[in-house]
């Protein structure tokens, strides 16, 4: 699409509606991310994300009571919902790059049932905001949920697994924990965050574990 943008262009600044439609934003979106420029991101991308993000917004809100959320397995809906995956990419590069986390906080907040990745990265966003009760006590609500990933990740020498049977990915299963891991265990071993996960994850275990009758 860069090597002819003319039509495209010159449909954008003749129809204002088409503004309002995710399939486009999410196109644009997508285009963007492959241009080799650098800055591209903050000064095209972020414009584009937050447009979605908020026109996102605004139709959940004027939805009827009960039908205020979108579900990833129609098609349909997910053009809106990679305005927010996009989003939290970039947030989670905003930390990986140093920059203060207090975004992605909020913004995983609002996922609390998601997949392991907001979540851990939710903790290890506390961790390096200094605010380790909030993280010990997030580390505990999703000990049950993670459990698998949190142990993938602390481990030295994993195996990766068989890849889940049937379609995608199964939440809290192995290939979900090996995923996350190759993704992000590098940004856990800074700041000792990786270290105070070991010794939170003994105390959460320790809390987790079965009563047996034996001391």
């Amino acid at each position: 699409m860069w090597i002819e943008p003319a039509s495209w262009l010159d449909f954008l600044e003749r129809d204002a509606l088409a503004w309002q439609s995710f399939d486009v934003l999410d196109d644009l979106a997508m285009a963007v991310e492959a241009l080799p420029v650098i800055g591209a991101g903050a000064t095209l991308l972020e414009p584009l994300l937050e447009r979605g993000a908020a026109l996102l917004e605004a139709n959940l809100a004027a939805a009827p009571p009960g039908n205020g959320t979108l579900q990833w397995g129609w098609v349909e809906n997910r053009p809106a919902l990679r305005m927010l995956a996009h989003l939290a990419w970039r947030a989670a590069a905003d930390m990986d790059r140093g920059a203060p986390p207090e975004r992605f906080v909020a913004l995983a907040e609002r996922y609390p049932a998601d997949f392991c990745g907001p979540t851990l990265n939710r903790i290890l966003a506390l961790v390096r905001l200094g605010r380790r009760a909030e993280a010990l006590g997030a580390l505990r609500a999703a000990a049950r949920r993670h459990r698998v990933a949190v142990e993938m990740l602390l481990a030295e020498a994993p195996r990766r697994p068989k890849p889940d049977p049937g379609f995608g990915v199964v939440m809290g299963g192995k290939e979900e924990a090996w995923d996350y891991r190759a993704a992000q265990r590098a940004l856990w071993e800074r700041d000792g965050a990786l270290d105070w996960l070991r010794a939170a994850w003994n105390e959460v275990r320790k809390a987790h574990r079965p009563y047996t009758g034996k001391p």
